[in-house]
């Protein structure tokens, strides 16, 4: 077997243990002589695209109500003791045929984070190959700090941002060693304040950013707390969470 073969194999076993609303429904899997073969639902376009289509300008309102489901998400998903590790706008996916549902997909990096007989957390753990995407990968991660949820939240605030802004600080970074490049990113992600990074942004972003940070390894983070802050934004703008995404 080949490294894809049982990553596809594996996805497979998280998409079954996770099977939810906002998660690809699994239609088969198998094998033929030559290949593994694992079918879900048909979804629509991915959260990236339809960002390009709008030249990176999505509306406040459509950043939060996006928001709130991505929190949902992660939410569900780390009940059932997953984390994702790779929170980008390419992961999202809207329905073919609600086109107001965001799905989460590619779950080949996700792994337990705790144990769903005895509810064990993975110990603190240091010098891990880091994987995922490192524009949105969390500080700790790319530091080589053993991933828990906060990692996720925190690739999620810059997911938000990334949203928001229509490109993150580090964007434009063009080291020709990939490790320079990480090390940069990490500097970056690390010092720059929430003030700096959320700069004319909702202050309740900044409030985001910093509950996320501040997580400990193994806490439970607060959903309610940050969808609440999303739902404040919503407010302040004379808007509210009716699924009406302009898309």
């Amino acid at each position: 077997k080949n490294q894809t073969d049982t990553i596809l194999e594996r996805e497979t076993y998280i998409l079954h243990s996770l099977k939810g609303f906002g998660i690809p429904e699994v239609k088969s899997f198998g094998q033929n002589s030559k290949y593994n073969i694992l079918i879900q639902e048909l979804l629509g376009k991915s959260l990236d695209k339809i960002f390009y289509e709008k030249n990176r300008k999505f509306s406040m309102k459509d950043c939060c109500m996006i928001g709130i489901q991505i929190l949902d998400r992660l939410e569900y998903i780390h009940s059932k003791c997953f984390i994702h590790r790779d929170i980008k706008a390419d992961n999202f996916l809207i329905g073919l045929k609600n086109k107001a549902i965001i799905y989460i997909i590619d779950f080949g990096l996700a792994k337990q984070f705790k144990s769903r007989k005895t509810g064990k957390h993975v110990k603190y753990a240091i010098n891990k190959k880091w994987s995922g995407t490192s524009r949105f990968a969390s500080a700790n991660t790319l530091r080589g700090v053993e991933p828990s949820r906060r990692d996720d939240l925190e690739s999620f605030c810059y997911l938000l941002l990334y949203l928001m802004k229509g490109s993150l600080p580090w964007d434009n970074i063009n080291e020709e060693s990939e490790i320079n490049e990480i090390l940069i990113i990490y500097k970056m992600k690390q010092y720059m304040t929430p003030e700096m990074l959320f700069r004319d942004l909702p202050l309740e972003m900044i409030k985001f950013y910093k509950y996320c940070k501040n997580l400990e390894f193994d806490q439970k983070p607060n959903y309610d707390f940050l969808r609440s802050l999303l739902i404040n934004i919503l407010n302040n703008i004379g808007e509210q969470n009716d699924l009406y995404f302009s898309w």
